[in-house]
């Protein structure tokens, strides 16, 4: 019932909003019911059973929703290391009997789930959930949970996909799109109000290709180029902080008219959600300004001015209008596209057909994987209090000692969200469809080579045939590492 219960109730969310629906307490929950029903060992006794109740939850919920205009539930599932679960549920009570949370039994679950979800993915390739795994690290940035990290390593090793958030302290919370919350150590459903975010009640995203091109050309050319830009943001600024507080309003009133019932159910709490500044453009702005896209001092100084000029201006304006604001560098499926094709049409320098989705150029073969590490770490993030996330392209999956590496090296260099991605290789034969990790032109079950692909479109898992054209051409563009 619990599992029907959850069903019917993120359907019924995702009818009432747009976005991604993140539930990190949901194998928390799970983990209680199943003890309920069949005892503490139910992994061991009801194995059969928890799998069925896995099927239902996760296969349902991929299916077409009519509150979504026949997509899927856009839906981010989180998974913890133990220092997390002991700071986020470690006092949480059960209201039924009081109980307290089972951290132990929470844990073989999570473990369980992904194993589970790996698995299951041979035979489906699962879109949702988006899953992130959720570690800290100490002051000399090693693993605080070895055992956690041991252990998603070895997942990755096997085929397995998710992100990975890494963090000092139990302050943030990423579910797929890089929400970060550093006011409590408390967290719960969070939704955002676009498909390419949770964790905010609106986004509006800034072109900031058009805005620093239209910047130095109003200016007659580049002599005092930070003063023009720092100033063209400033003012673009305070049009949307306006814009972001209209939009709060018009959602407070339709509260009010009893339109957003999960709000007064408190699955939501509008003081505690921020109003979102999106950024696109950033590559190929820095490309106009002649500027290398690669670890270079310039590149680096380019993007903290840009980044803290609106960190600066978020705190500002917070104080001002009484609203949390945060700034993320968005995925951009579909809008990258769109303002790439408006600005070329408008006859702006634009670099290629979408807009970058990255810190880097996904074409670029010459960058290695620490320079990309790099180019996402903490000299450059700590100004950006939304978020970004960092995607490797590899040709194939790394060994377990070798993922470790991998995690050790990101943590060092402060990249907080990030993840590897292995070109998925599906075999399209009715009478098999074994889906391999790895990225082959056969099936290496049947042997057929009516084979298609499968890799994230940024955020979230597909068959490269079923994204956009556009999207497709990009994606023939990116780089795996070998």
């Amino acid at each position: 019932s619990f599992c029907g219960g959850l069903i019917n109730l993120v359907n019924q969310l995702a009818a009432q909003i747009a976005g991604a629906i993140a539930i990190p307490s949901m194998l928390v929950c799970f983990d209680y019911f199943c003890r309920k029903d069949y005892g503490k060992n139910y992994l061991e006794t009801n194995e059969k059973e928890i799998k069925q109740e896995l099927q239902h939850l996760v296969y349902y919920l991929n299916e077409p929703c009519s509150g979504r205009n026949g997509q899927s539930v856009f839906w981010n599932l989180s998974i913890f290391d133990k220092i997390y679960l002991e700071s986020l549920y470690g006092e949480f009570v059960y209201p039924d009997d009081g109980s307290k949370v089972d951290i132990s039994s929470v844990i073989k679950l999570q473990e369980f789930f992904l194993k589970w979800f790996n698995s299951e993915r041979e035979k489906s390739l699962l879109t949702f959930p988006v899953v992130t795994c959720a570690m800290t690290y100490d002051e000399e940035k090693n693993a605080r949970d070895e055992s956690f990290k041991k252990n998603i390593c070895k997942e990755l090793s096997e085929g397995n996909s998710f992100f990975i958030y890494s963090s000092k302290n139990v302050d943030s919370l990423a579910s797929c799109c890089r929400l970060l919350n550093q006011s409590k150590n408390t967290f719960s459903y969070t939704l955002g109000n676009v498909g390419e975010m949770t964790g905010s009640v609106h986004v509006i995203s800034m072109n900031l290709n058009r805005i620093i091109q239209d910047a130095i050309n109003s200016a007659g050319g580049k002599q005092n180029a930070k003063k023009t830009i720092k100033a063209a943001l400033t003012s673009q600024l305070d049009r949307v902080y306006k814009y972001h507080v209209s939009t709060r309003n018009i959602f407070k009133d339709l509260r009010k008219s009893g339109m957003y019932p999960l709000y007064d159910a408190n699955f939501l709490q509008m003081d505690r959600q921020f109003s979102t500044i999106g950024l696109i453009g950033i590559v190929e702005a820095a490309e106009f300004m002649g500027i290398e896209i690669n670890n270079n001092k310039s590149y680096d100084e380019f993007r903290i001015m840009i980044l803290k000029t609106l960190s600066d201006s978020n705190k500002r304006a917070k104080e001002k209008y009484g609203i949390m604001f945060n700034t993320e560098f968005v995925p951009g499926e579909n809008a990258g596209y769109k303002l790439a094709q408006w600005d070329k049409n408008a006859g702006y320098k634009v670099g290629r057909d979408i807009y970058n989705s990255y810190f880097y150029k996904v074409e670029d073969e010459n960058l290695s994987l620490i320079e990309k590490a790099k180019l996402h770490g903490s000299e450059v993030t700590q100004y950006l209090d939304g978020g970004s996330a960092l995607h490797y392209n590899l040709e194939s999956q790394l060994t377990a000692e070798q993922y470790e590496k991998w995690l050790d090296m990101n943590i060092k260099v402060g990249v907080n969200y990030f993840c590897t991605n292995v070109l998925i290789t599906c075999c399209e034969e009715e009478c098999c469809g074994f889906i391999n990790k790895n990225t082959k032109y056969y099936c290496v079950k049947c042997g057929s080579k009516n084979v298609s692909h499968a890799t994230r479109i940024i955020g979230f898992l597909r068959k490269i045939k079923n994204f956009s054209l556009a999207r497709q051409k990009e994606a023939g563009l990116r780089y795996y590492h070998k």
